[in-house]
């Protein structure tokens, strides 16, 4: 929290988001809000450990740059196995700025619809909604994670698939076809619109 609260963007919708880890919890039905939220932000202690901060310096990422990251791999996709290549593709993109200066992340923009009006869109007809947290207008990382990641998205938040991916689309059934170039990305958007 000391850290997180040298760098918090005066925008972020949630202070604690993607710090109260997700588990199972057992408590009290007279423990405090503060008793619920210490244990909650213990657990984040426990799981994202000093090999873990190791890992973050490494890459040149704050913690709360790779909890964002996380929580973006958690709402990308509904599938473990595509964890660690959703991160390369973001990964790619914060190594490759110059070309590739947004993240373009579909989940931080149906985020900031659901900040705003309450309910979260099944799909995503337009990426012009204004808000911090549009990652196809707003270069590199939203103000703060859009969810509260698991084990499985941080620890592929730190270790990406080596990849030459740099966009990923989902077809119907949630599985994604990634691609190398934009003209290979197009095609898979193609591919998926004829499949409906």
């Amino acid at each position: 929290i000391k850290e997180l609260e040298k760098t918090i963007s005066p925008v972020r919708s949630y202070r604690l988001e993607g710090y109260l880890f997700p588990d199972t919890y057992e408590f009290y039905t007279d423990s405090s809000e503060v008793e619920v939220i210490r244990r909650f932000l213990s657990n984040f202690d426990r799981k994202f450990n000093e090999i873990y901060y190791d890992r973050a310096k490494e890459l040149g990422l704050t913690v709360d740059e790779v909890i964002i990251l996380a929580s973006m791999i958690e709402k990308e996709t509904k599938f473990l196995s595509e964890f660690e290549v959703v991160s390369s593709v973001f990964h790619n993109r914060l190594n490759n700025r110059i070309n590739f200066p947004y993240l373009e992340s579909d989940a931080t923009i149906m985020y900031a619809i659901q900040i705003k009006t309450g309910e979260r869109p099944n799909t995503l007809k337009e990426t012009t909604f204004e808000s911090p947290y549009n990652t196809y207008s707003n270069k590199g990382f939203p103000p703060g994670p859009i969810a509260n990641p698991g084990y499985n998205a941080i620890t592929c938040a730190l270790y990406p698939s080596k990849t030459s991916y740099y966009y990923f689309v989902s077809r119907k059934d949630g599985t994604s076809i990634f691609s190398k170039t934009y003209n290979e990305h197009l095609a898979a958007i193609a591919e998926i619109k004829k499949e409906e």
